[in-house]
């Protein structure tokens, strides 16, 4: 079957050990599909490094829009690169605050790499968008503060991007909202109560830092920025979200978890008795427990 074939017609090839069905070369024999996926990353590679030898604008531009379409192509892919920049974005500017905000290459910081991944990812993810009030506000704010910016482009350029912070962050609320499964909320919430403490600590003596060693850190390249950069009116919003965290009570499960060693405590609703219901006896009307005390 597999042997040698008739003057013009090509021989049947038998599968791969894995079972698919090679594809062909330049040279006659076949590729398997890995082969073929590195061929083309190596193209795209060579096309933005020519591209940058140009222009690095444009060379960015291509390279932003290949890495767009690779996240596009797996939604799941898309929410995880979302969530796990977004968690890093947090973390780094609760402990660096400015210094963090600035890592980057003017106009495209971490904060606008992050938002542009949560755009794709809300894209990707579209179909979990439902036609609630929240969301539905959230989207006219922000399509009335594109409406806004829209006119002052050509006079303010990056400037009238910068100042659309407003709204424009808002965006990533919407990833959130459709790429956050319901179950990995208490993962989170347990997340930020372990981390709750160490930011208590870290960000006054960031503030100290700041305010009486500014040189203690180095500054960033190209900026007069330094790494570590606390502003006082960012470390307020953040030590007011520890203590709406801790008002609101999410931390408890973690304290409760301290308190039964480990073992799920036994679940109280509020106002009700963790005492055993006395059992009345129907002809009587006389409870079980003033029997044994007769008794």
């Amino acid at each position: 079957m597999f042997g040698r074939a008739e003057p013009g017609i090509e021989p049947i090839r038998p599968p791969l050990p894995d079972g698919r069905r090679p594809g062909r070369s330049l040279l006659g024999e076949r590729l398997p599909a890995g082969a073929l996926g590195s061929l083309a990353i190596a193209a795209l590679l060579v096309l933005v490094g020519a591209a940058t030898a140009v222009d690095p604008r444009l060379g960015a531009l291509i390279a932003v829009v290949c890495v767009a379409a690779w996240l596009a192509a797996d939604s799941s892919r898309a929410s995880t690169a979302f969530l796990t920049g977004l968690a890093l974005i947090l973390v780094g500017y609760a402990t660096l605050d400015r210094g963090f905000a600035h890592l980057g290459v003017n106009p495209i910081y971490v904060g606008e790499v992050v938002l542009g991944v949560g755009v794709v990812a809300t894209i990707a993810r579209a179909d979990r968008l439902q036609l609630r009030p929240i969301p539905v506000l959230l989207a006219a704010f922000i399509a009335w503060g594109v409406i806004r910016t829209i006119p002052y482009l050509p006079t303010y350029g990056v400037d009238a991007l910068r100042d659309s912070v407003t709204y424009s962050y808002g965006l990533i609320a919407l990833g959130v909202l459709v790429c956050v499964r319901e179950e990995q909320i208490p993962r989170l919430i347990a997340a930020f109560a372990r981390l709750v403490p160490l930011l208590l600590i870290w960000i006054p003596l960031g503030l100290l830092v700041t305010q009486f060693a500014p040189n203690a850190t180095p500054s960033l390249p190209g900026s007069n920025v330094h790494l570590l950069e606390y502003k006082p009116g960012d470390a307020a919003v953040h030590l007011a979200g520890i203590a709406a965290f801790l008002l609101v009570g999410l931390d408890g499960g973690r304290r409760a978890d301290r308190r039964s060693g480990g073992r799920d405590p036994q679940p109280r609703a509020r106002g009700c008795s963790t005492r055993p219901a006395r059992a009345t006896s129907s002809p009587g009307r006389r409870s079980i427990s003033s029997s044994r005390r007769r008794s």
